[in-house]
């Protein structure tokens, strides 16, 4: 994969990567299959779901992403197996990575380290990239579906019916 540039999955993805996941308790469809065998690791579904909220840093990566070490993250977790053999927030060998942690991309630097290492990777200058700022662009989404929403909705039913008392 080293020729393709980096590999990186996240939850499920991530899970994927791996030489083994299993369903012991028959949660999703059972049994055992193969994942991808990019990663050193087997993962097993448990019967409970994980949800969690994660902060800390990126360890020491090598290969394209090595940019990232030490680089501050945060996001959520929420899945239902455990991967035996990963360790770190963000595992790695070679161009592969993968993490449990939704958002990880959020954090500020990531994206950018990550789509600077593909710029590289085929010759290019990161700077041809320009300025791209994740938060404001997030409150942008957000206001386009509050407006649709807005003219979605007769708001004048709404306050109608939490008016009534019973």
């Amino acid at each position: 994969f080293a020729q393709y540039g980096p590999v990186f999955g996240i939850c499920g993805g991530y899970q994927m990567l791996g030489e083994t996941l299993s369903d012991p308790h028959h949660v999703e469809a059972g049994g055992t299959i193969k994942g991808m065998g990019l990663l050193p690791m087997d993962t097993v579904f448990a019967e409970n779901k994980t949800r969690t909220r994660v902060s800390g840093k990126f360890l020491d990566l090598d290969g394209e992403l090595a940019a990232l070490s030490g680089a501050e993250l945060e996001g959520y977790e929420i899945h239902m197996g455990r991967s035996r053999e990963a360790r770190g927030v963000v595992t790695g060998g070679g161009n592969v990575y993968g993490s449990y942690i939704h958002g990880i991309f959020d954090a500020p630097g990531v994206a950018d380290a990550v789509l600077g290492a593909l710029c590289r990777k085929k010759g290019l200058s990161p700077s041809i990239l320009g300025a791209f700022d994740p938060v404001a662009y997030r409150e942008e989404q957000y206001d386009k579906l509050a407006q649709v929403v807005r003219e979605g909705l007769d708001m004048e039913l709404v306050y109608r019916i939490l008016d009534r008392r019973d």
